[in-house]
């Protein structure tokens, strides 16, 4: 089993497992700090790892000539083989929409976790 889906986990998670795990398929190269690419529990890490692996997918992203942007992606990719590195970026926004909306789920139910409801 993983670890409990804290909100630590889910912005490593973002940072490791989505962003800078697509930029080492798409680019070759990776962007954020995690020694071992393992989870930690301190948030100010998981932020900076976050910015920094975000920041480097987006910056690779824009250096691509956009014609490139079209190419199939190719077999090394599996399922995604047919694929184009648009197609590929959409599916990133997805992850980092979806699992920072969790964040702030999370943040939300923490927040009130001592609040009596009414």
């Amino acid at each position: 089993p993983g670890p409990v889906p804290t909100i630590n986990w889910r912005l490593w998670h973002i940072a490791i497992d989505c962003l800078d795990d697509y930029s080492q398929q798409l680019f070759g190269r990776t962007f954020a700090s995690v020694a071992g690419r393992r989870w930690h529990l301190d948030p100010a890490l998981a932020l900076a790892d976050l910015q920094r692996a975000y920041e480097g997918f987006r910056d690779a992203c824009i250096e691509r000539p956009a014609e490139q942007w079209w190419d199939e992606l190719g077999e090394r990719f599996g399922p995604w083989h047919a694929h184009n590195l648009f197609d590929f970026v959409e599916h990133a926004q997805h992850e980092v929409t979806h699992h920072s909306a969790e964040v702030a789920l999370l943040r939300d139910l923490y927040r009130e976790r001592n609040s009596r409801c009414v």
